[in-house]
């Protein structure tokens, strides 16, 4: 089978019951689309123990895997593993054995059917047990699917969905850790407290449970690596705000399956179906954030599925054999697992849609996959993330309809935790390009400083930023607010709208109302007002003001210290308000801002004029001159009247990566310089088509 410089691994549920029409099927895909690796998992279609997965099961089950590796082998395609259920969820239903086991309890103290405590001895042995069967099948690498985690269980049949583990075991072992008793709902009330003394006890439960999950995932790669020391063992990562109160890096989590073997990771990102057009910017944020977690050497695959937990007829093969792959791509993952088929029966409809897809797109796949480095690193505004949110936030009670409550858009603010996820969508579809890396330029959202207090009087005095609503409440709650001769205005509960001032970043549009106040709720809007400072120099961009125009604070304000000499934008909105940042006039303020921010070091690496909804990516390479710049089109308008602009000095060649994916020179009737800076005129077949992304290489 040929070579592909682009990955592409389709993932099949394997039934018990159709084994070897499904493994012909899948085997035929593989073939038709340049597969030379499948995962399959042997115990799956949520039917995981029903009837129970006894261990004779499991090694009958390994067994087919191992017949259909053989099958595949003649072919050329590797077959690998993706153990779902593997926590014991449903093991307590339609159960005729009657198995026993530890159940987890959630914090209202439920006992939640379906989910075994992590703690107990029988968890561990079954795991493991189910493990080490598993890769008696001959598979090179064993992938465990997001449900291997403390929190966020929302198949248990408890009250709560979220907060897990607060069992008898649980509660006797952290009190003998701590050196003194504590009962649950002593536990419980400190947990979710917001008072600083409870901070150190929600601390030390955190580390607690950190080293008892690393204890579980180590026990059970051991037995694994005693029969079989080869085989990697690699873990499909959640959300953040999914795994806030674990106390579990990505690194360490990963590290721990690996057991020196090169670690093996598919970042969560969701994104199941097409009406979800918006929520594709926040799960490629997710994914981009885990990536930047996870230890250097880690083998990446890419998580893109459709259908669950919606329907076949919710995402089209355009979108999930197509837009997310080339998404993916544009973040420089190389491998992409596809889980397509055996969510539903098959039929020659759904295989041909896919395939034909597939192979219409394959040429570009390969053509991105190839001129874009494996060690490039992004650049651009430093986006402020942390995965130890749960140390800076109480558990929150939320009752299981919080599943429910935000199901097309997770973003953690269901959870207590800082929609992050929503504002940098915000920035990504303004066209802001960022990096997780550090720069000169950073975005500091609600939530973040109180994860940064050892770092944030340095950052505030070095960094030029972005500083939103709720970052500017956490400065003024730590008495750093004044030092930009800043406060907030008294708060208030009546509708309030913003009008632009006569500041020339306001073009045409100075003196105008954005209808703001109607959809911005009073409690999420702050209105900043000036305190005379000699050291500072305020510039108001826009204002507060209510129905008779009455100024009632500023909505955009820059502010330039001149005694340190860095500069901040600060927002009266949350970044994560979508309804404060979706106009036009956005798009251009954010262009002058981020100009104005610069300083001689940091220069903004891509923008595009005259574009909303297209999201810049841009790489650089340390020690070498070229430029990669990655376009998504989030959008239903192509782009090909807009100019981006690329800060480089570039005078030989321009390219972007064609249908056939190769190399070609943008025509030079399509390229200005200006200031050191490269304008290039979207137009003709390197315009970036509706959901669609384009990749440049500035040489």
């Amino acid at each position: 089978m040929r070579k592909h410089n682009c990955k592409l691994v389709p993932r099949l549920l394997l039934p018990r019951w159709e084994i070897k029409k499904n493994a012909e099927n899948m085997i035929r895909f593989c073939r038709e689309i340049g597969a030379d690796e499948m995962m399959v998992f042997p115990v799956s279609q949520f039917v995981a123990a029903n009837p129970p997965i006894t261990d004779k099961t499991l090694y009958k089950e390994a067994q087919k895997t191992r017949q259909l590796r053989k099958r595949a082998a003649a072919f050329g395609i590797n077959v690998i593993i993706n153990d779902f259920f593997f926590m014991g969820e449903d093991l307590s239903f339609e159960n005729p054995r009657k198995q026993k086991f530890l159940w987890a309890v959630d914090i209202t103290g439920q006992e939640t059917k379906g989910y075994r405590c992590i703690l107990a001895d029988e968890t561990k042995k079954a795991a493991a047990k189910e493990l080490v069967a598993l890769a008696s099948s001959g598979v090179d690498k064993i992938f465990l699917d997001d449900e291997t985690h403390y929190d966020w269980k929302p198949m248990a049949t408890g009250n709560e969905a979220l907060h897990f583990c607060f069992c008898d075991a649980h509660i006797k072992e952290f009190s003998n850790r701590i050196g003194k008793k504590i009962t649950r709902e002593a536990l419980v009330k400190k947990l979710q407290s917001n008072k600083p003394a409870d901070v150190a006890i929600r601390k030390e439960w955190l580390a607690f449970k950190r080293d008892t999950f690393l204890d579980f995932v180590n026990y059970c790669r051991l037995k694994v690596h005693e029969k079989y020391p080869n085989v990697r063992l690699g873990q499909m990562t959640t959300f953040t705000h999914l795994t806030a109160w674990d106390g579990v890096t990505f690194a360490e989590h990963l590290n721990a399956w690996a057991g020196g073997l090169q670690p093996l990771c598919r970042p969560a990102q969701g994104w199941y179906g097409d009406h979800i057009r918006t929520g594709l910017p926040m799960a490629l944020a997710q994914t981009m954030w885990t990536m930047h977690c996870l230890p250097a050497n880690t083998e990446i695959y890419s998580e893109v599925d459709w259908g669950a937990p919606w329907t076949q007829f919710d995402s089209s093969a355009r979108m999930s054999a197509d837009l997310q792959i080339k998404a993916n791509l544009m973040l420089n993952i190389k491998t992409h697992s596809l889980l397509y088929l055996g969510e539903g029966p098959e039929d020659e409809f759904i295989q041909a849609r896919l395939t034909r897809q597939i192979k219409k797109s394959r040429a570009l796949f390969d053509g991105v996959a190839k001129y874009l480095p494996a060690n490039t690193r992004r650049v651009g505004v430093q986006f402020y993330m942390s995965e130890k949110l749960g140390l800076a936030f109480p558990m929150k009670r939320r009752g299981r309809e919080g599943d429910l409550a935000d199901p097309y858009a997770l973003t953690g603010e269901g959870w207590g935790l800082p929609p992050w996820m929503k504002a940098f969508r915000c920035l990504a579809r303004s066209g802001v390009a960022m990096t997780f890396d550090e720069s000169d330029v950073a975005v500091l959202t609600g939530g973040m400083i109180p994860l940064l207090k050892d770092k944030i009087e340095n950052i505030l005095e070095t960094k030029n930023l972005i500083i939103d609503a709720g970052a500017v409440q956490d400065l003024k709650a730590m008495g750093m607010l004044k030092q930009f001769g800043l406060d907030t205005a008294t708060e208030y509960k009546f509708t309030r709208n913003e009008r632009l001032t006569n500041d020339p970043f306001n073009g045409d549009a100075k003196g105008q109302v954005v209808p703001t106040g109607r959809i911005i709720p009073p409690e999420r809007l702050f209105p900043l007002k000036t305190i005379e400072q000699n050291f500072v120099k305020h510039r108001v961009l826009s204002e507060i003001v209510n129905c008779s125009l009455r100024v009632d604070g500023a909505a955009i304000l820059l502010c330039e210290r001149k005694d340190k000499g860095n500069k901040a934008c600060f927002l009266s909105y949350y970044l994560s308000d979508e309804m404060a940042w979706g106009f036009g006039i956005r798009k251009q303020q954010w262009g002058h801002i981020l100009n104005w921010l610069g300083n001689g070091k940091y220069v903004q690496p891509v923008w595009i004029d005259n574009a909303c909804d297209v999201w810049p990516i841009a790489y650089k390479v340390d020690g070498d001159s070229r430029m990669w710049v990655g376009f998504i089109n989030f959008g239903h308008d192509e782009v090909n009247d807009a100019i981006c602009w690329i800060s480089s000095d570039a005078k030989k060649n321009i390219s972007f990566i064609n249908a056939k994916g190769k190399l070609q020179q943008i025509p030079k009737k399509y390229i200005q310089k200006r200031n050191r800076k490269i304008g290039i005129t979207f137009a003709g077949e390197h315009a970036v088509k509706p959901l669609d992304v384009q990749l440049f290489v500035i040489d």
